[in-house]
C-alpha cells in the first residue's frame, strides 16, 4: 500500500512540523498526486493507493481546521487525480481509525457521511478501510467496543453501507491496521484479532504498528522486527509463535463459540484434523511486570479453567489431542512454546479437552485427530465442563455453503412520485446456517401487483445473483399511476 499522505507530508512540511493544507492549493496538490502516480508507474510498481491515513489525527496547522467538506474533497481530487494516471488503479479509504458516526471534531471523516459521498461522485473504491485501534482506557469495567469482536460489527456496518450505496462498487473489505498499543504484544490479544477478523470475512487485515520508548522490548515500529513479532535481539517473542499458529490454519472454517466475551475461539478442519486457536483478552496486565501503557489493574485477573469440546465425525471412539500453551510475555522465545500430546475419550461424538488454568493473556493451540473408528461413539452425554466452555461444531460433510436465511438489507420503507424512480433498489442479504455470506445464491424479487410499480424494463419480477458478500441487488424500480 502506497500512502499517499505520507509522500505529501514528506514533501510539504514546514519548519513548525506540519504539512501543507492541499485545500490551500488543490492544483499543487492533484499535480502532486500525478506525478507520484506517474513515478511508481516509470518504476513498474502498481500499488494499492491510500488517500489519506487517518484524517483525524490532521497532520495539517490546527490553527486552520478544515471542515468536512474539505477532507472530503481532498479524497474526490485525490481519487480523480489517481484514476485520470491509471484508470486501474487500486484506491482504498477512507483509512479512519474507526468511527461510524461522527461525534467529535467538525473535519472528521465517519463511515456514514463517507460511503454514501463516495458513492454518489463516482468513487469505486477497491476496497472500504479502517483501522480498529481503539485502546483499552479503563479495564476495571468491561467496554464492548475495545474488545477485538467489536471488529466484527464494524465490517458487518460497512457491508450494509455499502449495500444500501451501491455506487461505489463491490468494494473489498480492509481493516489496515489492528491491535491497541497496549495489548498487540499479548498472545491472547493477538489470537482474539485473528479470531474476529477471519469470523469478520475480511479481505485483508493488517497489524499495527506503535513506537515505544528505547526501555520497552520489543520495541518500535520502525525497527526491523516483523511489526514487534521480534524482540530488539532479533528473537522471537510470543506474539511471534500466536502468528505461527495463526498460518498453519489452512482449512476449512467451523462454527466456534465460547462461554465468556473475554474468550476468543477460531477453528478449522483439513485432512480429518481440527484445529483450534484461543486466546483470552480481560486486561493488558502482564504476570511480572506493570507497564505505562496498561491502564489495567496491577495484578491479572486468576487463571480460569476452561473446557474445549470438539464434535467429531460418528464413529470416532478416541482422539490424538496436542495441546500448545503460548505465554503473556515479553520475553525471548527462541523455540516454539512446548507442545502436551494425549489421548482423550470421544463421548456422545464429543472430545472434551480441559485447560485447568488459562491465564488472561494467554493464548492455546490446540490440534484433534480422530485416532479409531472401532464403531458406534461410547454412549451417554460429555463429562460436564470445567469453566469456561468453547464448543467447536464440526460438521458431518463439508461442502458448498448453503443459504439458509434471505435478509432485505436495502430498499426498503421508500416512497416515490407518480412516474417517478425510487431512490434506491431492492437488496437482500443471503447467509449460511452460521450467518456467513453466500454467493452465487439465485434471488427474485416481486413486486405487489396492485403497487403498479415495475422494475426498469417493465416487469414486476426480476432475477439477481448474490455477489461475494452475500448481496443480490434489483434493477431499478419506477413507481406506477393511481388506477393504472
Amino acid at each position: 500500500i502506497e500512502l499517499l499522505s505520507d509522500a505529501w507530508y514528506g514533501a510539504t512540511r514546514s519548519a513548525t512540523g506540519y504539512a501543507a493544507d492541499p485545500w490551500a492549493n488543490w492544483s499543487s496538490y492533484t499535480s502532486f498526486v500525478t506525478t507520484v502516480v506517474r513515478q511508481a508507474q516509470a518504476r513498474g510498481q502498481d500499488p494499492i493507493w491510500e488517500i489519506q491515513n487517518e484524517p483525524e489525527g490532521y497532520p495539517y496547522d490546527p490553527a486552520q481546521p478544515p471542515s468536512r467538506a474539505l477532507v472530503e474533497a481532498q479524497y474526490l481530487k485525490a481519487y480523480q487525480a489517481i484514476k485520470s494516471v491509471n484508470p486501474q488503479a487500486r484506491v482504498v479509504g477512507p483509512s479512519i481509525d474507526w468511527q461510524y458516526e461522527n461525534s467529535s471534531a467538525p473535519w472528521y471523516i465517519d463511515m456514514k457521511t463517507f460511503i454514501p459521498f463516495a458513492a454518489a461522485n463516482g468513487m469505486k473504491l477497491y476496497a472500504i478501510a479502517w483501522h480498529d485501534n481503539s485502546d483499552i482506557a479503563d479495564q476495571s469495567s468491561l467496554v464492548y467496543s475495545e474488545m477485538p469482536q467489536v471488529v466484527r460489527d464494524h465490517a458487518e456496518e460497512v457491508r450494509e453501507l455499502v449495500a444500501e450505496n451501491p455506487g461505489i462498487g463491490s468494494p473489498l473489505l480492509f481493516a489496515d491496521e489492528n491491535s491497541s498499543p497496549s495489548g498487540t504484544f499479548i498472545p491472547g490479544f493477538a489470537a482474539g484479532y485473528f479470531a474476529a477478523e477471519d469470523q469478520a470475512g475480511l479481505n485483508e487485515a493488517n497489524r499495527a504498528c506503535w513506537s515505544y520508548p528505547e526501555s520497552y522490548d520489543p520495541g518500535t515500529c520502525f525497527e526491523p522486527n516483523l511489526d514487534g513479532l521480534l524482540n530488539r535481539d532479533g528473537n522471537p517473542n510470543a506474539s511471534y509463535w500466536t502468528m505461527v499458529d495463526y498460518g498453519a490454519m489452512s482449512g476449512d472454517r467451523v462454527q466456534s463459540e465460547t462461554s465468556d466475551i473475554n474468550l476468543s475461539a477460531l477453528a478449522v478442519t483439513n485432512s480429518g484434523l481440527t484445529r483450534v486457536l484461543l486466546g483470552r483478552h480481560r486486561t493488558c496486565s502482564e504476570p511480572t511486570t506493570t507497564w505505562a501503557y496498561c491502564h489495567g489493574p496491577a495484578t491479572l485477573p486468576a487463571p480460569v479453567a476452561t473446557t474445549v469440546q470438539v464434535l467429531l465425525p460418528t464413529g470416532v471412539t478416541l482422539a490424538t489431542v496436542q495441546v500448545q500453551a503460548v505465554p503473556n510475555t515479553r520475553a525471548d522465545l527462541t523455540t516454539a512454546p512446548a507442545t502436551t500430546t494425549s489421548t482423550v475419550a470421544v463421548v456422545g461424538g464429543l472430545a472434551s479437552i480441559t485447560i485447568p488454568s488459562f491465564g488472561d493473556g494467554d493464548a492455546y493451540f490446540v490440534t484433534i485427530a480422530p485416532k479409531t473408528r472401532l464403531g458406534p461413539s461410547a454412549t451417554g452425554g460429555p463429562p460436564a465442563p470445567s469453566g469456561d466452555l468453547a464448543v467447536v461444531e464440526l460438521p458431518l460433510a463439508i461442502g458448498p455453503a448453503v443459504a439458509t436465511r434471505m435478509l432485505p438489507v436495502g430498499g426498503n420503507e421508500q416512497s416515490a412520485h407518480t412516474l417517478g424512480a425510487f431512490a434506491q433498489p431492492l437488496v437482500t442479504l443471503a447467509t449460511d446456517q452460521y450467518g456467513n455470506p453466500v454467493a452465487n445464491v439465485s434471488v427474485t424479487f416481486s413486486l405487489h401487483s396492485t403497487s403498479a410499480a415495475t422494475f426498469s424494463d417493465g416487469s414486476i419480477t426480476a432475477i439477481a445473483t448474490t455477489d461475494r458478500f452475500g448481496l443480490a441487488t434489483s434493477p431499478a424500480i419506477t413507481a406506477g399511476a393511481p388506477g393504472s
